[in-house]
């Protein structure tokens, strides 16, 4: 009769004492909508949605490069007035007084080559020239003209650089894109971490708000018990010093969840008066987790195979990179079209003539063959070092996933180890309580059992939120639920 009686009293102090959890009250949150608040208003989240948008937004600026590219160039009025040297009809030169203006307009239409690295381009092009009369000449005006010209140029030989540009984007876009769900999980992590600080310092305020009645009420009995003689003079000053340390404790209990509250809603975007109390978190849902399944959902999770991906091509574009890039440097260039040359606009496209033109540049270093050979052995290098750095980090993941299942099991566990502590504890305390208050026991002892009843209380709820966060961690680092079975990226 007596247990029951202490189980139903611990009840009753949990539920009611403790700011009346069980009942909706205005201000107050539940774990789970601190979590949903944080999925919106955390500023990590934020940041990472503004870098994958601007990953996506310079990938697109990337593919619109490999559209066809229209160009309109023109030249209204080139005037000039100057003092130039020409050759005369008999063969000499002689510097005359020239005035001139030109005119030109041209239409062009580049594509880039995403497969080689060159271009292909169309270009039509009308150019107008007048000469001024002078004292030296007379006035006279002609039109060149270029109807159609189609052309290429190609580097030969070389190092695709935007081909390579295009693929690093898509790498990298697809890797932030699956950081996402990464980022999500670190940010319910660092919301279960600023709740747990509130939901304690909160639970810390109740203790001292419920240690400090219980010292006043115990001070108010001492003290008649020693108005008729059964109680001595030591005893009730002690309690009044207990009382006094007491209010000290709420004093700071009240400070310490101030600063923990306004945290918490700096954190989600709230005003700080809008959270007033944090609801107790529900027991923990258990999750079976098969510690090999657990490390192979984490060597095969979506980011972490990004990433790699990414890191590893990267390495091996820079040795095409060095092994391409020999300091030998190759460009073809080639142009057809028709152009005409006349003083008439009217007859521009009559007796067009064929424009051909081809260019071969070559550039050959005589003396950077060590350069070369040096820039390969460093890209090799580069591949290496992240290879091993994949391996090591691959070999710390499948360490750090163990370990943490292990955790978490070990958590659990200690959640029904600290519930069933939590209730002898508070049946110690009404024991120590009524022999206290016999004068059987010491105030020394009733306040070692005092501490250890709330002590038991914060660690019940320590050890909830403790395995929920380990629980989140795991998640992270395998990009899965383990409770509904499903991956946390959904599958394209």
């Amino acid at each position: 009769m007596k247990q029951q009686h202490s189980f139903f009293f611990l009840m009753v102090m949990i539920i009611q004492s403790h700011f009346m959890w069980g009942q909706q009250k205005e201000g107050f949150f539940h774990l789970e909508e601190i979590l949903q608040l944080a999925l919106i208003n955390a500023p990590e989240l934020k940041i990472s949605n503004s870098s994958l948008q601007e990953s996506q937004l310079s990938l697109e600026l990337l593919q619109e490069q490999f559209k066809p590219q229209i160009f309109l160039d023109a030249t209204l009025p080139n005037l000039s007035r100057s003092i130039q040297s020409i050759t005369l009809p008999d063969g000499r030169d002689a510097f005359v007084n020239r005035s001139s203006m030109s005119n030109s307009m041209s239409l062009r239409v580049n594509y880039q080559l995403e497969s080689t690295g060159g271009a292909i381009y169309a270009e039509s092009s009308l150019n107008r020239l007048d000469i001024l009369q002078t004292d030296q000449l007379d006035y006279s005006r002609n039109y060149f003209a270029t109807p159609i010209a189609l052309g290429i140029t190609q580097p030969l030989f070389q190092f695709n650089e935007i081909k390579w540009q295009k693929e690093q984007g898509i790498l990298l876009n697809q890797e932030l894109t699956t950081q996402q769900y990464v980022i999500r999980e670190e940010v319910l992590q660092n919301a279960i971490t600023r709740y747990t600080k509130v939901f304690e310092a909160q639970l810390e305020l109740e203790l001292a708000t419920q240690r400090l009645a219980e010292t006043d009420s115990l001070f108010s009995i001492k003290q008649r018990l020693f108005n008729i003689g059964k109680a001595t003079k030591v005893e009730t000053l002690r309690l009044e010093l207990e009382l006094a340390n007491n209010r000290q404790r709420l004093e700071q209990a009240e400070v310490d969840w101030e600063g923990q509250r306004t945290e918490l809603c700096d954190y989600l975007g709230l005003d700080h008066s809008e959270i007033k109390g944090l609801y107790p978190p529900p027991p923990e849902q258990y999750a079976t987790i098969d510690p090999d399944k657990a490390r192979a959902l984490a060597l095969t999770n979506a980011y972490l195979l990004a990433d790699i991906n990414r890191r590893l091509r990267t390495a091996e574009m820079e040795i095409e990179r060095a092994e391409k890039e020999r300091g030998i440097l190759f460009d073809i260039s080639a142009t057809v079209g028709l152009n005409n040359s006349t003083d008439q606009l009217e007859s521009i496209l009559r007796n067009m003539e064929d424009r051909q033109t081809i260019t071969l540049g070559l550039s050959v270093p005589i003396n950077s063959g060590k350069s070369r050979q040096l820039n390969q052995e460093i890209a090799q290098e580069q591949l290496f070092r992240e290879m091993t750095s994949i391996e090591v980090e691959k070999k710390d993941l499948v360490r750090t996933v163990t370990q943490d299942v292990a955790i978490y099991e070990l958590l659990n566990k200690n959640i029904t180890l600290n519930q069933q502590a939590m209730q002898v504890a508070q049946e110690v305390f009404e024991l120590t309580r009524r022999q206290y208050l016999s004068g059987s026991l010491s105030y020394t002892e009733l306040n070692v059992v005092t501490t250890e009843r709330d002590q038991a209380l914060l660690e019940y709820y320590r050890s909830i939120l403790q395995a929920n966060l380990k629980y989140h961690e795991i998640r992270r680092n395998c990009l899965y639920d383990f409770k509904t079975g499903k991956s946390l990226v959904p599958v394209e």
